[in-house]
């Protein structure tokens, strides 16, 4: 269960946090090493590009090369500071509730089973009917 609630709250920080952003069509506009990027191609056609960088007059990644001038609108990938603290500090507040539900539902459980008659004096346990 722990691991299924780890592996939802990781997609959503990897996923809730970023949103895209429009970048110029000139070289650095991308960070240094490439980046994710998602084109807008003259055409129509909408093209995402993993570790792309603009060079000279193209966006290059690994795959493709894309001449800027066939480029209506270039998006790159970018956190979002305030998103992903609300989800952390949301994820945080969640996840005690739940450990504090359970922690709670154990302790019931086990006072439920301390049953049976108080024998005062007595180290005998009491006799069953």
């Amino acid at each position: 269960m722990y691991r299924a609630l780890t592996g939802i709250v990781a997609m959503g920080l990897v996923q809730g946090c970023t949103f895209w952003k429009t970048v110029p069509l000139e070289p650095y506009a991308l960070r240094s090493g490439g980046e994710t990027v998602r084109a807008d191609l003259d055409s129509g056609e909408r093209v995402t590009l993993s570790d792309a960088a603009i060079v000279r007059d193209s966006v290059i990644s690994p795959n493709r090369r894309i001449p800027l001038k066939r480029i209506h609108r270039l998006q790159a990938r970018r956190v979002d500071g305030a998103a992903t603290t609300g989800l952390i500090i949301g994820t945080t507040a969640v996840m005690a509730v739940v450990a504090l539900a359970v922690i709670m539902s154990d302790i019931n459980a086990d006072v439920g089973n301390l049953g049976g008659p108080i024998n005062s004096g007595s180290m005998m346990p009491a006799p069953r009917p």
